[in-house]
């Protein structure tokens, strides 16, 4: 046998060796995928529903058609999205995945007023926006004019910045700190009581909360800076004290994990995150069963994974049968050409319309906001948009790679709870990218030698 025909075999060998290495993973992701799922349902059926039902969070034996729609769509981006992670923004995409697109997929058919044969078109159409916006992440790559980074941006300005806001913030909380998750909700409208005709204060609490405490807490664990990580936890505690606001306690933990996982230099996030949201829902189980209290299954897991879920479900229902917003209710609705159909914003009408409460704020998750926009138009080209924003980050992350994965996270959160538009300034998108750019460069993990 000649070297050549020898070469030939032992790449076809490795190369079949490989692709059966991949259908393996793929197979391991779906059992996770499965498993995920009915962990999940059991805690959706055990728990949430019945302490949530007066709050529309309801429960319904549905039909086998329906079940299997739900498992499929489910699973479904488990053949797509990555196992690996080779770009900062595949912690956004896991994110959206685990987050809101999953638990829709059940959560959509419990709570919808509409029969299921109509409400099946809404985890479809999700689904599917949700594939878009993966095809066109995951497609090509951006080119963009890198810098060495600005290290004083970021030892000097950013914890000067960050302790008076801090104040500022503590000062609306009357410098009063509280640990208590007994009255939040009583805190967070007296904050809005505070806060209301004073858009300012508004504005600065969101962007420390959504910008300043990612961009500290990955600075300060990653280059070491005690200074950078307490600034982080005394805003936190400011920000709980004011507004009871129960999401800032969780990011530092999310950020935590994913900085850990990206410094494993070969890693399969899918499984990671998998294993982990499977963990958290089963130790929700436990705690429910052997300790009686519903610490986890209500701030955490009902919180970021069935909320969002239950509100697409409105926002669709209600802009199914009315007329779109058009973003007239956005900073450019008055360059908008069309007849204002609302004299509030679609988060107070949606709060309005199922909570009966004029003050309640529903703020809905990228594809469920721009529904109300734009229908189901809305929801491919936010898709598109979405994604373009990831590729940004992506194409900052030479050289900065810790840190593009914890901006990559944190937009990820952000979009499961919020609109695009609004997430690009009050929520911080636009600093973290600005921040991804300035940052000083540390950890440089080239694409080829992540698995």
């Amino acid at each position: 046998m000649t070297p050549e025909i020898s070469m030939i075999k032992y790449f076809d060998l490795s190369g079949s060796v490989y692709q059966l290495r991949g259908k393996i993973r793929r197979a391991i992701a779906l059992f996770l995928g499965t498993v995920y799922y009915f962990v999940f349902l059991a805690c959706y059926y055990l728990i949430i529903s019945p302490l949530y039902s007066y709050a529309g969070i309801t429960f319904w034996h549905l039909s086998w058609w329906v079940w299997i729609i739900s498992i499929v769509l489910s699973l479904l981006p488990l053949l797509f999205l990555p196992l690996a992670c080779n770009k900062p923004s595949d912690f956004a995409t896991w994110i959206i995945y685990l987050c809101l697109i999953f638990p829709s997929n059940i959560v959509i058919f419990m709570v919808s007023n509409f029969s299921p044969e109509k409400v099946v078109v809404l985890p479809i159409a999700l689904t599917s926006s949700f594939l878009l916006f993966e095809l066109v992440r995951q497609k090509g790559s951006l080119a963009t004019r890198l810098t060495k980074g600005n290290a004083s941006i970021f030892d000097v300005i950013l914890p000067v910045v960050m302790f008076v806001l801090s104040m500022v913030v503590f000062s609306y909380a009357q410098y009063n700190i509280s640990f208590s998750f007994e009255d939040v909700y009583t805190r967070r409208f007296a904050a809005r009581d505070i806060m209301k005709g004073r858009t300012l204060i508004g504005y600065l609490e969101a962007f420390l909360s959504r910008a300043c405490i990612p961009i500290a807490l990955a600075y300060g664990l990653q280059y070491k800076k005690l200074l950078h990580i307490l600034l982080t936890f005394f805003a936190i505690l400011v920000i709980f004290s004011l507004s009871g606001e129960k999401t800032i306690i969780l990011l530092p933990v999310a950020l935590m994990f994913v900085i850990f996982l990206t410094l494993q230099k070969r890693i399969n996030i899918g499984f990671w995150l998998l294993i982990f949201f499977i963990l958290l829902i089963s130790l929700s189980l436990i705690e429910a069963i052997c300790l009686e209290t519903n610490i986890i299954s209500s701030y955490i897991i009902r919180r970021q994974m069935v909320v969002p879920s239950q509100l697409t479900t409105y926002y669709w229902e209600f802009f199914s049968v009315n007329p779109f917003v058009m973003m007239k209710d956005s900073v450019i609705g008055w360059l908008i050409p069309v007849e204002d159909n609302y004299s509030i914003a679609k988060n107070f009408i949606v709060g309005f319309e199922y909570a009966k409460n004029i003050e309640t704020n529903a703020n809905a998750n990228i594809w469920a906001s721009i529904f109300a926009d734009f229908g189901y138009v809305g929801m491919a080209i936010i898709s598109v948009l979405s994604a373009l924003i990831l590729k940004i980050v992506d194409s900052l992350s030479a050289n900065k790679f810790v840190f593009a994965c914890a901006c990559s996270a944190a937009i990820g959160l952000t979009w499961v709870n919020g609109a695009l538009n609004t997430s690009l300034l009050s929520h911080g998108v636009l600093a973290l990218v600005l921040a991804l750019w300035l940052y000083p460069s540390k950890y440089i993990y080239p694409v080829e030698n992540r698995d």
